[in-house]
């Protein structure tokens, strides 16, 4: 009996040897994969930020064709190639911010179009905080104005 104990108890020590050996090399598995776990983290997170950015962009200019150019039906792709490229400034004074779009001479159909956005969106009576918003649209200046283009 006491042979076989000992037989026992050689075998359960080298299986724990065995065992040790193997979480050590677990533990340094572990601590090598670490920052892929943390670099797969922030991927997950940044792929839905831009995710609901994408989202959020989408619904944006599906809204603006909807309601403000709803006589120049077109892709988002058209929208973003012919409005997205306007030119413009803002100004700001206490009470107002003026946004100011450029006419596009070569699109006199988008030019038609942002006017009467332009007044739909004054007849909103948008504010900023304590400032009015209000927009017009205009020819584009010869000189550069001092105002922030955007």
């Amino acid at each position: 009996m006491a042979t076989k104990a000992q037989a026992a108890l050689e075998k359960n020590s080298t299986r724990r040897l065995e065992i040790e050996r193997r979480q050590e090399a677990f533990v340094a598995r572990k601590q090598h994969l670490g920052p892929q776990r943390t670099i797969r983290q922030l991927d997950v997170a940044q792929d839905m930020i831009l995710t609901a950015t994408k989202l959020t962009a989408a619904q944006l200019i599906s809204f603006a064709m909807r309601e403000y150019l709803p006589s120049m039906p077109m892709t988002a792709t058209t929208f973003i190639r012919r409005v997205f490229t306007i030119h413009g400034r803002k100004e700001t004074s206490p009470g107002e911010e003026l946004i100011v779009f450029y006419e596009n001479p070569r699109d006199p159909a988008v030019n038609d179009a942002l006017q009467a956005a332009a007044g739909r969106l004054n007849s909103r009576a948008l504010c900023r905080g304590d400032r009015a918003l209000r927009f017009v649209v205009e020819s584009e200046p010869t000189t550069k104005s001092p105002g922030r283009l955007i």
